[in-house]
């Protein structure tokens, strides 16, 4: 399984890697502070005259990684796997403004004057204080958000402020380009299991679970018969578990086996 890892970009372009038990103290420009354990990162704010100019991190995980940032005005983001998150040191305009490709959970801070939008290039989440879930991952489709409390509007890209979709706690929204928005109810725990360290599905495609597995055990899965992408599973499993102990978990509900040769995994009929 993967573990907690993942590459801090500051202004500049200075990199540091982030690794389980490498301690991080940074000072950057001005009043900020990076402190963490190595699990986790905090941008914390010492007296100081801040920054004249908006500067930018980036925080990126890579295949087998996940992260948590607590961002400097105290909301925490928490990055699945091969996502990346963009966004300033401190926030400077009304609007606090940050940019997401991946998969990311987010307790955001209340500021009634200050809201928060999560940027995609499909289009924007805008909150004032909630706790939510956005993945859009380059090589799927298209963007899903599901609000797990408070409140939270979505917008395709070029749409006004006042033409934002609101959804409830226990609904997502779902984007395809092109497509027209839709909002469905969902069972929040199965979209936001992989932040507590499971995999949690219901009637799922095979092809649609193994893409996560991919991105999370750094593996190449690939079918010997293309309708083996529609078995479809439901289950809950252990993110950090053996991959080969939740592989014949699968074999056990269908015909079906998994050939594995190192990375590379080949899903066949019995």
């Amino acid at each position: 399984p993967g573990m907690p890892q993942a590459v801090l970009t500051i202004s500049g372009g200075d990199t540091i890697v982030l690794q389980p038990n490498r301690a991080v103290d940074i000072q950057l420009a001005g009043q900020v502070r990076v402190v963490g354990s190595g699990e986790s990162i905090v941008y914390e704010l010492d007296e100081g005259e801040s920054p004249r100019v908006e500067r930018y991190n980036t925080l990126a995980t890579p295949v087998g990684g996940e992260y948590q940032v607590e961002l400097s005005d105290g909301s925490k983001v928490w990055l699945n796997s091969l996502t990346k998150l963009r966004y300033p040191e401190v926030f400077k305009e009304d609007c606090r403004e940050v940019y997401l490709t991946g998969e990311a959970y987010f307790e955001v801070v209340h500021d009634e004057g200050h809201p928060f939008v999560v940027t995609t290039d499909l289009g924007n989440v805008r909150v004032y204080g909630t706790q939510f879930n956005v993945r859009r991952y380059v090589d799927e489709e298209g963007i899903r958000a599901t609000l797990v409390d408070g409140s939270v509007g979505f917008a395709k890209n070029g749409q006004k402020e006042d033409e934002y979709i609101k959804i409830e706690p226990g609904y997502q929204v779902r984007y395809e380009e092109g497509q027209e928005v839709v909002v469905q109810k969902v069972k929040v725990y199965n979209e936001i299991a992989w932040k507590n360290h499971q995999f949690s599905f219901e009637r799922k495609p095979l092809d649609e679970i193994m893409k996560d597995f991919m991105r999370w055990y750094d593996v190449n899965i690939t079918f010997e018969d293309e309708s083996l992408h529609e078995l479809y599973f439901s289950a809950t499993l252990n993110r950090y578990g053996n991959i080969e102990t939740l592989l014949r978990f699968f074999e056990a509900g269908y015909d079906i086996k998994f050939e594995i040769n190192g990375k590379n995994i080949k899903v066949k009929r019995k």
